[in-house]
């Protein structure tokens, strides 16, 4: 899957999905307005300075699975994902600055399934960014991808993260307790699992 962007003759954002695996993404537009003042545009190599300077931010790291420390190296292979049909993700732009990533992994088109993961950059906490950025992938992952089943994890330890799920209509079906090393570091933590119908 790649994902591009360009601009048609309104000058609005279009999102075009070249993959012959699954339908594609419609042209359907995500604008800023008073109320929301985000918008989600995809991933890509123009954003690996951004990428790299929030992402390695130890705080971000503590309420997800990003590598920590994260390196360049990490950027080029978040980027180089993007090509892969099983995903899709998108740079979360708040007023037009970088603010996190947000994105759908191990789609499955057959079970109509995706899980989700996003974070926010630390300077943007508490501005109800991940609300509204998981409000607009929930209606690509509906209206433009066709899936109905959305999943995630979220850790014990991050409650604002689950209160923001809630929120969307997710629900715990399992919690379970995960002791790995992962990414540079050495993980103890609950995970709550959960899941929406769209």
């Amino acid at each position: 899957m790649r994902l591009r962007r360009k601009k048609n003759n309104t000058s609005k954002l279009v999102i075009e999905h070249i993959n012959h695996q699954r339908p594609p993404l419609s042209s359907k537009l995500h604008k800023q307005t008073t109320l929301n003042q985000i918008e989600l545009v995809p991933l890509s190599a123009s954003h690996r300075d951004d990428l790299i300077k929030y992402a390695s931010d130890i705080q971000v790291a503590r309420t997800c699975d990003l590598p920590h420390p994260f390196q360049p190296k990490d950027a080029d292979n978040m980027i180089a994902a993007t090509s892969n049909a099983e995903r899709a993700d998108f740079v979360i732009l708040y007023q037009g600055q970088f603010a996190g990533v947000i994105g759908l992994g191990q789609i499955n088109i057959e079970r109509s399934s995706a899980w989700v993961s996003y974070w926010v950059a630390h300077p943007f906490w508490r501005r109800g960014i991940a609300t509204q950025a998981l409000e607009q992938l929930k209606n690509i992952a509906k209206n433009e991808m066709g899936l109905q089943i959305l999943i995630t994890g979220v850790w014990s330890q991050n409650p604002a993260s689950k209160q923001i799920l809630v929120k969307h209509g997710f629900k715990t079906v399992r919690c379970h307790y995960r002791t790995e090393h992962y990414h540079n570091r050495f993980n103890q933590e609950h995970v709550n699992e959960m899941i929406c119908h769209l």
